[in-house]
């Protein structure tokens, strides 16, 4: 599994984002006005997005040290929540632990539950191995065609093509095709 990116990486990451080219501002000016605004909105973009990497309000990214304490933390919880015998949980809270669309949101005010749209299985496991074999068409059974008298002189004609267009050895003649031997093997067809 990949790790999370943390903060300072991220920010690097940004500033090494592709950038509008420069141009001189006698250029410039005689753009329209739409690519005039990207060229005011690209520096406060970049600040802005620094900003929310700083704030990351769903945890997205971790430092290396604040994962391994939390980890640490989440461990001293769980064993808290299951040696004290005043706490007991509802069906309520285990039925929002156990859902994938459910997160914990910490706030000013403490934590608030908010729904995350995840996708579903479906998409998720859209690229897995064994959702892409499932989906490899598969030709449907069915009865082959009876070989036709047309067939069988094909089959003659087409060796008898290449009999006089290759050499001993099976290589096509000098200045001879494949589609020499096939135009070859259908006159002959028709004389049979």
């Amino acid at each position: 599994m990949a790790r999370k990116r943390t903060k300072e990486e991220a920010k690097e990451r940004i500033d090494d984002l592709p950038v509008l080219p420069r141009l001189p501002p006698q250029v410039r000016r005689f753009l329209p006005a739409p690519i005039r605004a990207l060229y005011l909105l690209e520096k406060p973009a970049k600040e802005l997005a620094k900003i929310a990497v700083d704030v990351d309000p769903l945890n997205r990214l971790e430092d290396e040290t604040s994962a391994t304490e939390r980890m640490e933390g989440a461990r001293e919880a769980f064993e808290l929540l299951v040696n004290d015998p005043n706490i007991k949980m509802g069906a309520e809270e285990l039925q929002m632990i156990n859902d994938d669309n459910t997160n914990i949101v910490r706030t000013g005010n403490g934590s608030i539950p908010i729904q995350t749209a995840r996708f579903p299985k479906s998409v998720r496991g859209q690229f897995d191995r064994a959702s892409l074999l499932s989906r490899i068409p598969v030709a449907p059974s069915r009865k082959p065609r009876k070989k036709t008298k047309t067939d069988k002189n094909m089959s003659k004609a087409l060796r008898e093509a290449n009999k006089r267009l290759r050499t001993k050895k099976g290589k096509l003649r000098k200045g001879k095709t494949q589609a020499d031997v096939m135009r070859l093997a259908h006159r002959l067809r028709k004389r049979m």
